[in-house]
């Protein structure tokens, strides 16, 4: 029979995890519960240690290097990292973190699914192993080489000045960004290391006149609230960081209970691309094309057909027909049902709208079309794509 832990012998895990968010918190007390740990939440004391304390763990996103870390170390206290980025001394206590490269391997995929043949990264200087986000950037180019895309990349705060004032150095990098846009051959998938920059991103083509997805389509990481409040809705890697909260937390549990960590770094797998406008498209470079394809992408809830659309571009059905057919190899009905599915898609993942009411927003009569339609696309009803979509994010 299991001896139940006395008060007096339950583990003191502390954590300092100024990052995490509430629902991180929350997984991390849950588990503590089953587990009969009692936590000590450093951020109320500054980080200090309290005296009386005697840990027997600590969940830190701390670097190795740091006091904190340090002092424990000498302690002789396990400790796990959940980190963003690698580091040189990773091997004086374990780390758990998304996987850099998996990310870049993901974007350079989705925009290779949207036929893309241009690409391109921007941060700060990826090219560089220093850079925190150079495996992303390396994986990234890899795939896209390997896709038959050409990348490009842009360095974030190449050329600084000592000692410039803030909007100085706003409007002039702003200024740099802008060149390098419309430098870039298009349409052109840029990838960036963050939500809030590739919202920066989005407004600069907004300011600049460039077209978001149709000339620029742009995919960061992060997938939280800014996502929606850009100018475009971003789509964003989700890097599903709080299975790297619940993965350190196991690593310590067995470090609590006197065994090995055996990997110094554990890598977790970013969950998935949340697509929303900023990538829903498909890269066309026939201008006939592309401009239908932006009038049905705006009109995508009215009920269109080939003859509307044609003449939107100023050409005959059957010419567009033709251009159709030769850009994409499908026809033009088979496209505007293609993108009312993905904005369907869309709108099941990010809403709580229910199908009856997703089906006149995206351009079906009814819920049965748009049931029927799903269905032959996707092998699944909306239902069960929903429902995987949430398993897929627990």
């Amino acid at each position: 029979m299991k001896r139940v832990r006395s008060r007096r012998e339950r583990p003191c895990v502390l954590l300092f995890l100024p990052n995490a968010t509430d629902e991180d918190l929350r997984l991390l007390i849950g588990l503590a519960r089953d587990w009969l740990w009692d936590l000590v939440d450093l951020e109320l004391s500054d980080g200090v240690v309290p005296e009386g304390i005697v840990p027997s763990g600590a969940l830190l996103h701390q670097l190795p290097t740091e006091p904190l870390a340090r002092q424990l170390q000498k302690r002789g206290c396990p400790i796990v990292r959940i980190g963003r980025h690698p580091h040189r001394h990773d091997d004086r206590m374990p780390v758990v973190m998304v996987d850099l490269r998996a990310m870049g391997r993901m974007a350079a995929e989705h925009f290779g699914e949207r036929m893309f043949r241009n690409v391109a990264f921007a941060g700060y200087d990826p090219p560089s192993k220093r850079s925190d986000f150079h495996e992303t950037y390396v994986e990234f180019c890899e795939q896209s080489k390997i896709d038959g895309m050409t990348s490009y990349v842009y360095c974030l705060g190449e050329h600084r000045v000592r000692g410039e004032p803030k909007k100085e150095r706003k409007t002039r990098e702003a200024a740099a960004m802008r060149s390098w846009l419309a430098s870039l051959p298009k349409p052109v998938g840029i990838f960036t290391y963050s939500d809030a920059m590739a919202a920066r991103i989005c407004i600069v083509c907004r300011e600049t006149g460039i077209e978001v997805p149709e000339d620029v389509a742009i995919l960061g990481i992060g997938n939280g609230p800014i996502c929606d409040l850009s100018p475009v809705p971003l789509s964003a890697i989700d890097p599903g960081a709080s299975r790297c909260y619940e993965q350190g937390a196991i690593l310590l549990r067995r470090m609590v209970d006197g065994q090995e960590p055996g990997k110094i770094r554990t890598m977790v797998s970013p969950l998935q691309v949340a697509e929303r406008r900023s990538t829903n498209v498909l890269a066309v470079e026939d201008p006939l094309v592309a401009k239908a394809m932006r009038f049905m992408r705006d009109h995508h809830a009215s009920e269109l057909g080939v003859a509307q659309i044609a003449a939107q571009t100023g050409v005959s059905s059957r010419t567009l027909q033709r251009a159709f057919n030769r850009e994409l190899g499908r026809t033009i009905n088979t496209e505007l049902r293609r993108l009312r599915l993905a904005e369907a898609c869309i709108l099941l993942r990010t809403t709580d709208l229910t199908i009856t009411d997703i089906a006149p927003k995206v351009g079906f009569l009814s819920k049965d079309y748009l049931h029927a339609a799903f269905r032959r696309a996707y092998g699944m009803s909306p239902r069960e794509y929903r429902k995987a979509d949430k398993l897929s994010v627990s």
